[in-house]
């Protein structure tokens, strides 16, 4: 601020009190130099005399006013000193202050009591909360069995819904909170019991497959078998998650008793697993070691034939090893073992059935010889001889001896023979007589048996009519019906060879 009369005064005034908004001015007289020379110091100024001499002082914004009271020189001839003082508030600003101070109670009052209102009305919500939240646990924890999993999953809705209301319990410090979780521990008996029988009823579900299967005929591939490995598994972890309920809880003993129960039925699993693998392997080993003996059995050397017959032998030995149901390659295996089995007995019966066939063609051979000529000459004599010899060789190994066509061959044999004999007997006689089978009534036959039966073992063995017996038989009607037997045997013999 500054003065119209004494602005040097005013620049030497403190910072403090140049920036003051207010000032008072006051005068006190200051000793001059004469004073310390021992003069007397002049007498103060009085206060009609400082009225005087009023100077007005307005500041740089023009809101505050200050007075300036100074004491001219020339009343006292004395150097003054000015003090510049701020005249005392006006009684209307007091009067503001107090307003202003009642209002700040009145409003603190207001708001302390709407905090208690609120207060309260809060604590109120929380309890509505705690208790609708009461409500649903004491239907969730009812009971601890629960008949079928729907009983359970409406528990588990009560319990969802009791601890959604507890979560929404208003918040107010120190209060509620703890409330609500008090609440909810004095239901953790239930919650254990909740959480246990649905590890329970999941584990049922999880192995639901893999005991229905277990016990089955029907084989399945390993890889589901190894699912219902895993699904056990899952079962057995979720029964062990319920040994760390109370032991007291009726769940805890159920699950013990479930748990072995499913480790039961996971060791036949894994049983069923090793037997379907064991199965198939098994199976493709055999079809390996057949396609080795079909490589081979086209030689006709001792050493092939005898590798190819080995390499059959061990197919059909794997095959056994297949059990007969309860896998998947049972059934094929059933059916693969009847065809190797067929192949390895006509792979060892080639070689008699070709021993056999050529017995065929050689009495082919001399049936069609003797039925053109009706006689036996020296060819055919020889012939019948090599067959009779070849014959009784074959009789002497018994793969052959044993073969079903050998008494087709035998009885055609034996036709032939008896041919033979009565072409010998007869061959001198006049064809068209009968004396030559008369003959043979008093001979000890040695091909038809008992001689008084000869006509009847000739008539029924040959079919010839007992028209022509009664009359006389001549002897290439004879022989014909002979050779005609004697074809149909070999035929006969033939059609086994070939089976």
């Amino acid at each position: 601020m500054k003065t119209k009369n004494s602005s040097n005064l005013y620049n030497n005034l403190p910072q403090e009190e140049q920036n003051h908004d207010v000032v008072q001015l006051s005068v006190q007289p200051i000793e001059s130099n004469a004073t310390t020379s021992g003069s007397k110091p002049d007498s103060p100024i009085s206060r009609q005399e400082l009225d005087d001499t009023v100077t007005h002082v307005e500041d740089q914004s023009g809101e505050a006013q200050s007075t300036i009271h100074s004491s001219p020189t020339e009343l006292s001839g004395q150097s003054s000193a000015i003090i510049i003082t701020s005249p005392p508030a006006p009684f209307p600003q007091k009067r503001k202050l107090y307003l202003r101070m009642a209002l700040l109670s009145t409003g603190m009052l207001a708001i302390l009591a709407g905090g208690v209102i609120g207060g309260l009305s809060i604590r109120k919500a929380q309890y509505d909360k705690m208790a609708q939240a009461q409500i649903f646990f004491n239907k969730a924890c009812h009971t601890e069995t629960f008949s079928n999993a729907q009983a359970l999953k409406l528990a588990q809705q009560n319990w969802t819904e009791a601890e959604n209301l507890l979560r929404t319990v208003p918040f107010m410090p120190g209060l509620g909170i703890r409330d609500a979780q008090e609440i909810g521990s004095m239901f953790d008996r239930c919650k254990q019991n909740l959480d246990a029988t649905s590890y329970f009823f999941e584990a049922a579900d999880m192995s639901r497959d893999a005991r229905n299967t277990v016990n089955q005929l029907q084989g399945i591939p390993k890889e589901s078998w190894i699912a219902h490995l895993q699904q056990l598994d899952a079962a057995i972890e979720h029964l062990k998650l319920i040994q760390t309920v109370p032991q007291d809880l009726l769940i805890f003993r159920a699950s013990q008793q479930r748990l072995d129960e499913y480790q039961g039925f996971r060791v036949k699993v894994q049983n069923r697993l090793n037997q379907e693998q064991q199965a198939v392997e098994n199976f493709q080993t055999a079809e390996k070691l057949h396609e080795q003996f079909a490589a081979k059995q086209a030689f006709f050397d001792t050493l092939s034939r005898s590798n190819a017959e080995q390499a059959l032998v061990s197919a059909i030995d794997y095959l056994k090893k297949v059990p007969s149901e309860r896998t998947t390659v049972s059934a094929i295996a059933i059916q693969t073992l009847e065809r190797y089995n067929q192949e390895l007995s006509d792979f060892r019966i080639e070689p008699v059935r070709q021993n056999l066939r050529s017995l065929a063609d050689s009495f082919a051979q001399l049936s069609s010889d003797l039925q053109t000529n009706l006689t036996f000459d020296n060819n055919t004599l020889a012939a019948l001889d090599h067959l009779a010899n070849q014959f009784t060789q074959f009789q002497q190994e018994t793969s052959i001896n044993t073969h079903p066509s050998m008494p087709y061959f035998a009885v055609a044999l034996q036709d032939y023979q008896f041919a033979q004999a009565l072409w010998q007997d007869c061959n001198e006689q006049t064809p068209e007589s009968n004396l030559c089978f008369r003959n043979w009534l008093g001979s000890d036959n040695l091909y038809l048996g008992d001689a008084s039966k000869f006509h009847d073992r000739l008539i029924d063995r040959y079919r010839i009519r007992p028209l022509w017996m009664s009359r006389g038989i001549r002897q290439k009607d004879a022989l014909r019906a002979v050779f005609k037997h004697a074809q149909q045997n070999v035929e006969q013999a033939k059609q086994w060879v070939e089976r």
